[in-house]
This record gives structure tokens, C-alpha cells and sequence, in this order.
């Protein structure tokens, strides 16, 4: 026998390992878990306050406009974010000099996609009120840009994190309640948001130099000796980002599509019942952010995490999601109002997409801790065209209905799509 062989683990043994990975991922997860439930109840209870101060037709404005913002923000991020966790969580004793080079690298690609989008909204064919919303809603990518939250979930550092995740909606939603009273103060919400983004980047500024895993000479830190760096970044994050841009399309082209076909109103309506989904949606993203870092460093048992959270994915989807739909029409009154009921049908068929977006999150972190974002681009990507033309096809013909059909035709051809030809190549490997 060759000496130089490496004994296989016994089963005992990777089945100890994997259950540890799994406690470990679930502590990471709890204490994400917890922030995001807090950043979700923010995010939701501003939504609730803003459609019932502002009215359906101003709320489907600023749904509008913080579309657009994610976008804006997706092109200053270019990936950077999701790379960096990777970066760090492969070599966390540099943590501080990829944190910096990150954020440094956002905040530049904020500052010049921000001074292109500006003069497009400004000078585009919407009304002044259309242009003001979106234009100061815009500003806020570049404080947004400046917040390191990527670095403390890439150190596993998950109570900062945590405090990150929550603390930016928290501030949202003080500050309009503080501010915005009624229909004429619908442009103090974006000044609102950009204030909360400064404050935020600040405070997790100082947050990530006194963070004691990461090296204290963080900041000494120049330009022209990190430049390689910065462009193998960019060309790291560059499928990362085609990625990221594709879901983003997939999971907000329908509301732009209600926009340009139905009006404001529609959106308003649209929105109402979407942002009912975010919220268990959003908790179970603390699941795959947690598993990232954990998938990244422990290659040998990748599998039987992954398909521990794929069961985990299956089931809470489908609880959920039949929850959400027995009580589509009491959920929306309660939160919103009777002038919003006409979303509760709406809501009842986007039901399903909590079920179908669980799989595609957990599967997607998955590929993407084994570096495969160029294959799932490609799903995600069929799924986007997809989406665009089942809107295209059923919004003028069933209204809000075929954008919320348009949704889940969209979610069931990328879990399709990955269940048929990414999970064939990982077990072809």
C-alpha cells in the first residue's frame, strides 16, 4: 500500500462532523436570524406606516424607486460583497485589508453609477414629482455602498452582523415616523433613507477597526500598492455580479413591468402583497448567509449540509406558504387597510414563491460556495427571460394576477433549471 495514502474518515466520525457543521451553521443562523427579524419587522412596519401616511398610488412611487435604488446598488456592489465573505472566510488573519479594499472599491462604484443615474432620472420623460422621488432615492447608494457588512459575516463575527443587518431599517423606520405625516412629505422618505445609510456606514466603520479577530494595522491602507488587488476583485466579482444583477431581474422585473403597463396604483397594490412574502423570505436568507462562510471552509462535508438545508428549505416553504394563503385576506386588511384589499388575491398566488424561493436560496448559496456562479448566471439567466416574457404575455391580459403568475412560472423554471443540470454536474463530480 502507498504510504503516502490518506486513510478515509470513518462514517462515526464525517457524521459527527456534519452534525457539528450543522449546529454551527444553525448558531450562526440564530444570531443572524435575529437580526433580520428585526431589520424585517423595520422594513415591514415601514411599508405598512408609509402605504396608510402616503396613500396606494405614492406608496407604488416609492416601491418604484427603491427598485430602481437596488439596481444602482447591485452595479456599485459588482459582487464585491458576496466575494469578500469568500475571501475572508478562506483567509481570515487578512480580513482588515480585504474589509477596507472592499468597501474603499463599493464606494467608488457608488459615487460613479450614482453620477450617471442621477442626470438620467433628472432628465428622462417622467413627471417632476417621479423625477424628485427617484433621483433623491438614488442618493442613497453611496452611503449604502460604505457599509462593511460583508466583513463581519465573512469572519463569522454574526452578532455584529446581526446588529448591521437590523440597525439601517431601524433607523428608516424612526425617522419616517418621526417626519413623514402625510402625502405632502413623500420627499422627506428618501432623505430619510440616505440619512439612516450615513449613519449606519459610520457606525459599522468603527464597528469593523475595533473588531479584535482582524489584524490592527487595517488602515494603513494605500491605493496604488492594492491596485492589482482591486482589479482581480473586480474581475473575481464580475460573474458574481452578472449573477446577483440576473436575480435582482428575476425577483423585482414584475414590478417594473406593473409600473410601465398598469400605473403607480398597480404597483402600489403589487407591492403590498410582494413585501407580505419578503418577510419570511428574508428570514430564511440568515440560513444561507450563515451556511456561506461554513460551506466555503469545510469542503468535505458540503453535501450533507447541503442537502440538510434543501429538507429544511422544502419544509418551512411549504408551512409558510400555505399559512400566507389561508390568511390572504386577513393579513392584508390587518396591515394595510381595506383600500388595499384588492392585493389579497394577489398575495394567495405569490403564496407559492416562499416555497420556491427557499430551494433556489439555499441551492444558489450552494453553487456559489463551490465557485459555480458562472453555471447558475446561466440558470438564472433562463429564468429571467422567462419572466420577462410571461409578463409581457400575462399582465395584459390578467392585470396583477399575471405578474404574480409571471413570479412563479419564473421560480419554478430556475429550480427547474438547477435541479436538471447543475445538480446533474455535481453528481457527475
Amino acid at each position: 500500500m502507498n504510504g503516502d495514502a490518506v486513510a478515509a474518515p470513518s462514517p462515526l466520525k464525517t457524521i459527527g462532523s456534519a452534525a457539528a457543521l450543522h449546529r454551527r451553521v444553525l448558531g450562526h443562523a440564530g444570531r443572524l436570524l435575529a437580526g433580520d427579524a428585526a431589520s424585517r419587522i423595520f422594513s415591514f412596519g415601514t411599508a405598512a406606516y408609509l402605504a396608510r401616511v402616503v396613500g396606494v398610488e405614492a406608496f407604488g412611487l416609492l416601491t418604484f424607486a427603491q427598485v430602481l435604488l437596488g439596481y444602482v446598488v447591485l452595479v456599485a456592489d459588482w459582487g464585491l460583497g458576496t466575494s469578500g465573505v469568500r475571501e475572508i472566510a478562506s483567509t481570515p488573519s487578512d480580513a482588515r485589508r480585504i474589509a477596507v479594499g472592499v468597501t474603499v472599491l463599493r464606494t467608488i462604484l457608488a459615487v460613479g453609477v450614482t453620477a450617471v443615474a442621477l442626470p438620467a432620472a433628472w432628465f428622462g420623460t417622467w413627471d417632476d414629482r417621479t423625477r424628485a422621488v427617484v433621483g433623491m432615492t438614488l442618493l442613497a447608494a453611496i452611503p449604502l455602498a460604505a457599509i462593511p457588512d460583508f466583513a463581519f459575516r465573512g469572519a463569522e463575527r454574526m452578532t455584529e452582523a446581526a446588529f448591521i443587518v437590523a440597525l439601517l431599517p431601524g433607523l428608516i423606520l424612526l425617522g419616517s415616523v418621526l417626519v413623514v405625516h402625510g402625502p405632502r412629505d413623500l420627499l422627506l422618505v428618501p432623505a430619510v433613507r440616505t440619512g439612516a445609510a450615513i449613519l449606519t456606514a459610520t457606525i459599522s466603520l468603527v464597528l469593523v477597526t475595533q473588531a479584535a479577530r482582524m489584524p490592527q494595522r487595517m488602515w494603513r491602507w494605500s491605493w496604488h500598492r492594492e491596485y492589482g488587488a482591486a482589479r482581480t476583485r473586480l474581475r473575481a466579482g464580475s460573474i458574481l455580479f452578472a449573477t446577483n444583477l440576473a436575480v435582482l431581474a428575476h425577483s423585482s422585473l414584475d414590478v417594473l413591468f406593473v409600473r410601465a403597463l398598469l400605473g403607480d396604483h398597480a404597483v402600489g397594490l403589487y407591492s403590498a402583497a410582494y413585501r407580505v412574502i419578503q418577510l419570511p423570505m428574508g428570514a430564511f436568507y440568515a440560513l444561507t448567509a450563515a451556511a456561506l462562510p461554513v460551506l466555503v471552509r469545510f469542503r468535505e462535508h458540503r453535501v450533507a449540509v447541503g442537502h440538510w438545508l434543501v429538507g429544511t428549505a422544502v419544509a418551512a416553504g411549504a408551512v409558510i406558504a400555505l399559512f400566507i394563503w389561508g390568511l390572504r385576506v386577513h393579513i392584508i386588511r390587518l396591515i394595510y387597510g381595506d383600500p388595499y384589499l384588492d392585493a389579497a388575491g394577489v398575495l394567495g398566488i405569490l403564496a407559492a414563491a416562499v416555497l420556491f424561493d427557499f430551494t433556489v436560496a439555499v441551492k444558489g448559496t450552494s453553487y456559489i460556495a463551490r465557485g459555480w456562479e458562472r453555471w447558475a448566471l446561466i440558470c438564472v439567466g433562463i429564468a429571467v427571460v422567462v419572466n420577462v416574457a410571461a409578463n409581457l404575455m400575462l399582465i395584459p391580459r390578467l392585470g396583477l394576477s399575471g405578474a404574480a403568475l409571471s413570479a412563479i412560472i419564473s421560480y419554478a423554471t430556475l429550480l427547474g433549471s438547477y435541479l436538471v443540470w447543475l445538480d446533474r454536474r455535481l453528481v457527475a463530480r
